[in-house]
């Protein structure tokens, strides 16, 4: 079963503008930290700044501080999946969070993530099946919509062979 883990911190005056420069540092795509993470069904970072919510009645409540989220779809325990995306992102990790309020105080980080946890009020992506195997399934896929496009004007012993080769079997 997927959860979802979101962790909402405040970001110290002036410095949105380099927190966000941390973020956009980190790889995208297969190189992301998220995609070698166990138990990862997606994960991401945002900054939420007054400035980026559109309509008037949100901002009436006001934020305390620019916020920044990190936010996945997981299906391993939430304080394992924290410990290791400490340890993939490294050094980044502190690249990121050490522009939010109390974490260069805090002795211990997962903890720190962990106290900084909110409900998530809107679960926007959930399978009932592991990553590994929704993973293999895109890998399918993938290899499904490559044999239907090349094979568009494909004979039939070039079509069987496409599809050994894509396919696998």
């Amino acid at each position: 079963m997927s959860t979802q883990v979101t962790i909402l911190t405040a970001v110290l005056d002036g410095q949105v503008d380099e927190l966000r420069a941390a973020i956009a540092a980190v790889p995208l795509g297969d190189d992301s930290p998220f995609a070698s993470l166990p138990g990862t069904h997606n994960g991401r970072w945002t900054v939420v700044t007054m400035n980026d919510t559109p309509r008037p009645r949100f901002r009436a409540g006001g934020l305390p501080a620019p916020m920044l989220t990190c936010s996945g779809t997981i299906d391993i325990d939430p304080a394992e999946w924290l410990r290791a995306l400490l340890e993939e992102l490294g050094e980044r990790a502190g690249s990121i969070w050490s522009h939010c309020a109390g974490w260069a105080e805090a002795p211990d980080k997962v903890a720190y993530l962990l106290a900084h946890r909110v409900h998530s009020m809107l679960e926007f992506a959930t399978w009932d099946a592991p990553v590994e195997t929704v993973r293999r399934a895109l890998v399918q896929r993938r290899a499904a919509e490559q044999l239907a496009v090349r094979s568009q004007r494909a004979s039939d012993a070039e079509l069987v062979a496409m599809y050994r080769e894509l396919i696998g079997r």
